[in-house]
């Protein structure tokens, strides 16, 4: 509600200054970022939990009633036709007798009206909070968690207070679980660090370390798949590299391409550079043990590898007839192509056997 106050005063600034705009991006930033992406999702366990009594789901559904009408009256200037057949839907309508017959003719929403709604420490406890969610769905990403729940620790540095009437940040722990789909969220003090799990993927911040569990994930098979990722990321950075060190580069090619190519291959070296540290950072959680294993299976792999392109190749040669053949050129036309190719790939794979058989474990 603190949100839709926030939203009717820009409405209303955009209004007076006449600028649409203004209307437009406050009423898409309410309904998407703050109603659908957050408050529907915080919503769901009070009104659906059998364990939430009768005057919190009552709380909700008014709160929900409120949000919806207001933000429809709000967008209805610029989305008259919609906003009139939803308003029109809106549950408990034809029991209210003062209700109007059309969105129309009620009023529109004004700051002064909607000021009792205002809290600022709520605001900024939502703040501290979705910021948490960001974070902790971005570590769920890293591991590939998507649907599976864990616990999450959230261990702070100082205990913040986000004013008089605000909840506090264990009040919220309820939500952020809610939004980052975690089975439960625990608050950790910095004398209490060594209560978490030693095997975390953590993300540090000005104000909290959040860490997420690793028991329920494979960490061979992550960083097996990191790797992969990491390779494909360096294959094309070698590739975009060729490219722009060929001759006619630096005097045919125009400025704005190379301006595009030199950000491209920034990017793709930072994005190759982040993979490698998770990669190290999932092998650093891995016992001996289970890292020489994981070695083991690569080098299973590549030599599977090598046999594949092995046998691709000579089934290849194999096709081709003598020279003197009437079909040769036909036949080496068709089938050069793809026995380079497949030569290719052989060299390749040998030479990640070779590297890998050379490596050492520790």
């Amino acid at each position: 509600l603190s949100k839709l106050h926030t939203c009717v005063s820009e409405c209303e600034r955009g209004f007076v200054e006449w600028e649409l705009a203004t209307v437009a991006e406050a009423c898409k930033k309410f309904w998407l970022e703050e109603f659908c992406a957050n408050y529907l999702e915080m919503v769901k366990p009070v009104l659906y939990g059998e364990s939430i009594d009768a005057k919190a789901k009552a709380a909700a559904r008014r709160t929900l009633y409120l949000c919806i009408d207001a933000g429809l009256r709000l967008l209805h200037p610029l989305m008259p036709f919609v906003t009139e057949e939803l308003w029109q839907r809106l549950p408990g309508r034809n029991h209210d007798p003062n209700a109007c017959e059309s969105i129309m003719l009620s009023a529109y929403p004004t700051p002064k009206a909607s000021k009792r709604w205002a809290n600022a420490g709520v605001e900024k406890a939502m703040e501290h909070a979705v910021n948490l969610v960001g974070t902790i769905r971005s570590l769920r990403a890293q591991v590939n968690l998507t649907k599976q729940k864990v616990e999450v620790y959230i261990q702070r540095k100082e205990v913040a207070s986000f004013g008089e009437g605000a909840p506090t940040l264990a009040d919220l722990c309820p939500v952020i679980a809610t939004l980052g789909s975690a089975s439960e969220v625990k608050i950790v003090e910095a004398k209490d660090s060594n209560t978490i799990p030693q095997q975390c993927l953590t993300e540090v911040s000005s104000q909290y370390t959040v860490a997420l569990p690793l028991h329920t994930v494979d960490l061979g098979k992550l960083s097996v798949t990191y790797e992969k990722k990491a390779d494909k990321k360096l294959a094309e950075i070698k590739d975009l590299e060729g490219s722009m060190a060929r001759p006619t580069y630096a005097s045919k090619t125009p400025q704005n391409i190379k301006d595009k190519d030199q950000a491209n291959l920034a990017q793709k070296n930072v994005e190759e550079k982040t993979l490698r540290t998770a990669l190290n950072t999932f092998l650093s959680m891995m016992t001996l043990e289970e890292r020489k294993a994981l070695h083991e299976s690569k080098i299973k792999t590549a030599e599977q590898a090598v046999k594949k392109y092995t046998d691709e190749v000579k089934k290849l040669t194999d096709s081709i007839p003598p020279k003197e053949d009437k079909t040769y050129k036909k036949v080496i036309h068709k089938v050069g192509p793809k026995l380079k190719k497949a030569e290719s790939q052989l060299r390749n794979a040998d030479a990640a056997l070779k590297r890998l058989k050379e490596a050492t474990v520790s």
